[in-house]
């Protein structure tokens, strides 16, 4: 019998990205990056099924504050392949169906998974798997963003079994406005304090624990976690993105490069504002300009 290690021993955490529809599964290499179908990708195109592709993760902070350095990312992309893709997280188990005598009301909505998952730079390229063994892995939380890494990923949904969810979820990507948020397992994590990684101890997380999870800064400079042995667990969708710099890679696959323009750059870095500002004092306000920006966003991705 195989042993597994209790899910319970894992922390968690999550990221957001956007998803894009792929109507020709048989050119996504050739969108997303240089690699054949075979090596990423769909064998076969299956009426059942609807291919999207997406952006799964980057070397970046996210909006619960979690850095996700590259060496989780170079050692771990794969840990995301055949992982599912459901609506908002929503997958609750309140017992085994094998087991129980009656059956439970497990909250389930799984309509799809992920097919395979990739390590690319910001311009779009994928690298092959056997280039990372000499890939610079070094965790520099103050790298250049041309410089930084994603996790590229493509999945498919299941059209016939959901076909009114599967059908929403195609509108809404083909307007710019549906996201996935993966979700992170993790094990362990040190503190990040601007751009200084902190291993984590007791002395540290008497510190600095208390400061991450009331946001103050040190200094000025803001408090965050390193994930550290992670597990990329699957995507759920959602229409609410909370990191659109995961967006840029995902129009890079799509040959446009939006990475040094300005007014992006300004639009991208306003949103995150936007969202530390809700964090402190929620307001109608805030609300009214993020969904406005975001709309700004979407558009310049699909001009």
């Amino acid at each position: 019998m195989q042993a597994f290690m209790s899910p319970e021993k894992y922390m968690k955490s999550r990221v957001t990205a956007k998803v894009v529809i792929d109507n020709q599964p048989s050119q996504l290499a050739t969108d997303v990056a240089n690699r054949t179908v075979a090596a990423f990708g769909y064998p076969k195109k299956n009426e059942d099924l609807a291919y999207l592709k997406f952006v799964l993760a980057s070397e970046m902070e996210n909006y619960n504050s979690d850095y996700l350095p590259r060496s989780e990312i170079v050692a771990n992309f794969g840990t995301a392949r055949n992982k599912p893709f459901d609506i908002e997280h929503v997958i609750e188990e309140e017992g085994s169906y094998i087991t129980d005598k009656e059956f439970n009301q497990t909250k389930n909505t799984i309509i799809g998974h992920i097919v395979d998952s990739a390590v690319a730079q910001k311009d779009g390229t994928v690298l092959a798997e056997e280039s990372l063994a000499t890939f610079d892995d070094k965790d520099d939380p103050s790298r250049p963003y041309e410089d930084q890494i994603d996790i590229v990923g493509t999945g498919v949904l299941y059209k016939f079994l959901f076909p009114q969810t599967v059908a929403d979820i195609i509108d809404l990507a083909d307007k710019g406005e549906m996201s996935v948020s993966m979700e992170v397992w993790f094990l362990g994590y040190d503190y990040l304090v601007g751009t200084e990684i902190v291993p984590y101890s007791e002395t540290t997380a008497a510190q600095y624990q208390p400061m991450f999870e009331n946001r103050e800064e040190v200094d000025g400079r803001p408090v965050s976690r390193v994930l550290r042995n992670v597990i990329f667990g699957g995507v759920a969708a959602t229409d609410n993105p909370a990191d659109p710099e995961a967006q840029i890679l995902e129009t890079a696959a799509s040959k446009k490069e939006l990475a040094g323009d300005s007014k992006f750059r300004s639009l991208v870095a306003r949103h995150n504002e936007l969202h530390e500002l809700y964090v402190l004092k929620p307001s109608r306000k805030i609300e009214t300009e993020h969904l406005k920006i975001t709309k700004a966003i979407a558009s310049m991705r699909r001009s």
